[in-house]
């Protein structure tokens, strides 16, 4: 049984009403409320801490966290358009791509779950009994 610490980097907002529940072995945590938008210098701060690997340090700024059976909002994601910071999923402590957002746009995005599903593939972690923490450093708006 393995622990994956993933970071999400991306744009992000709420489409309102679509959610899912976390599944079990699932930690979704959040660096600012529900319906705010991040503020860029902190989350360039979160990206810099995570890649790091100082989950300690990050814990410290999550302000909110969804836990298995609670529902999570389904956000849509996309490309934040700065080559300095990756956009998509990486493990913490790491600066590469697991699942790259690039080529998402506003207009048209990808969605958490989906990403996500594609993450436990690159990670070839799909099946029980492995747990996830995922560190989403995204506007929640």
């Amino acid at each position: 049984m393995a622990t994956y610490n993933i970071q999400i980097s991306a744009h992000a907002q709420n489409p309102g009403g679509q959610t899912f529940k976390a599944p079990a072995g699932y930690a979704y945590k959040f660096f600012c409320a529900s319906g705010e938008i991040l503020d860029w210098d902190l989350s360039v701060s979160i990206y810099q801490v995570l890649n790091k690997g100082l989950i300690e340090e990050a814990e410290k700024m999550v302000v909110h966290t969804n836990t298995p059976g609670e529902e999570v909002v389904n956000f849509q994601l996309w490309d934040l358009g700065d080559p300095k910071y990756v956009s998509g999923s990486l493990l913490v402590g790491a600066d590469t791509t697991l699942v790259s957002l690039e080529g998402f746009t506003q207009d048209k995005p990808c969605t958490l779950f989906e990403l996500l599903a594609s993450t436990i593939v690159a990670l070839d972690a799909d099946g029980p009994g492995h747990r996830f923490n995922i560190f989403f450093n995204a506007c929640r708006a």
